[in-house]
């Protein structure tokens, strides 16, 4: 397709939105052979492709990333899955204890300043529609109580959570197998 350039203006649908916004123009209707192209599957799939890789260099270029991320024809668009959180049990169980700080409706990077004195000690792992954000592998009960009256000098609300093999479990499950 033609690349007629970049434009700005202040046009309707991107006045008085609450975030960045870019409005594209990828063909004509009233073209019939952009109509072909816009309306086929693989014609949408290069499009989206395009916008993706477009995005992606501009972000790359605000960070100081040297290389963008790319998606090329080969590629396929998939949705991506969440990653399940990476506990390790620390006893023989399978029973982990962490103390959980923070819970949100929206994602929050692992490098916020709100996780500053626990970095590299972070997990995060969703529950139906809220990240929860965690911190300590403690293998006792105890341990992790010790650890939550320390964090709890900075987080008022901090409370232990408990996980086996991995996946959320009630505390009273959790203390009932390692005791």
């Amino acid at each position: 397709m033609v690349d007629r350039g970049a434009r700005q203006a202040p046009f309707l649908v991107l006045w008085q939105t609450t975030m960045p916004s870019v409005l594209t123009e990828v063909g004509f209707l009233s073209n019939s052979e952009d109509r072909r192209f816009i309306t086929t599957h693989s014609g949408q799939d290069k499009i989206a492709k395009a916008l993706f890789n477009a995005f992606s260099e501009y972000k790359a270029g605000v960070e100081g990333n040297i290389s963008p991320l790319q998606i090329n024809n080969d590629t396929q668009i998939a949705e991506a899955k969440p990653v399940a959180p990476q506990i390790k049990a620390t006893n023989d169980k399978g029973v982990v204890f962490r103390v959980q700080i923070c819970s949100s409706p929206k994602r929050v990077s692992l490098n916020s300043s709100e996780f500053r004195a626990y970095k590299g000690d972070i997990t995060e792992h969703k529950v139906k529609r809220v990240y929860k954000y965690s911190v300590g592998d403690c293998g006792s009960y105890s341990e992790a109580i010790k650890l939550q009256q320390t964090i709890r000098r900075g987080i008022k609300d901090a409370f232990t959570i408990a996980f086996i093999d991995g996946k959320p479990a009630t505390l009273e499950r959790a203390r009932a197998l390692i005791e």
